[in-house]
């Protein structure tokens, strides 16, 4: 099952999160989540790491990140709260060069 932020500023309830198999903040979802910056890849990583590790023992096993004009950023967990792999996807190119809204 894959989850949406939609806009959350308050945790997951343990029961829902029995239920996610992937969490997806977007950049300032996760921030507001965490309580931590978002504002580099870094950052991003950092927070996205601490919400995995948050949501692990409730059964959450993956953190998908989206970044606007910098693409996203997949945390594949370990089950125990670590992390398996860090996959990143570049944005890509918008027909017409034209980006109305990153979200």
């Amino acid at each position: 099952v894959m989850l949406d932020a939609g806009g959350e500023i308050k945790p997951l309830s343990r029961k829902l999160a029995e239920a996610v198999d992937y969490f997806c903040p977007n950049e300032q979802e996760l921030g507001r989540l965490t309580g931590m910056p978002t504002g580099t890849d870094g950052q991003a990583l950092a927070a996205a790491l601490v919400l995995l590790g948050q949501y692990a023992g409730a059964g959450v096993r993956n953190v998908l990140v989206t970044l606007e004009a910098r693409g996203s950023m997949l945390l594949v967990g370990d089950g125990a709260g670590g992390v398996r792999q860090v996959l990143r996807q570049p944005a890509l190119p918008v027909p017409g060069g034209v980006v109305v809204d990153a979200t």
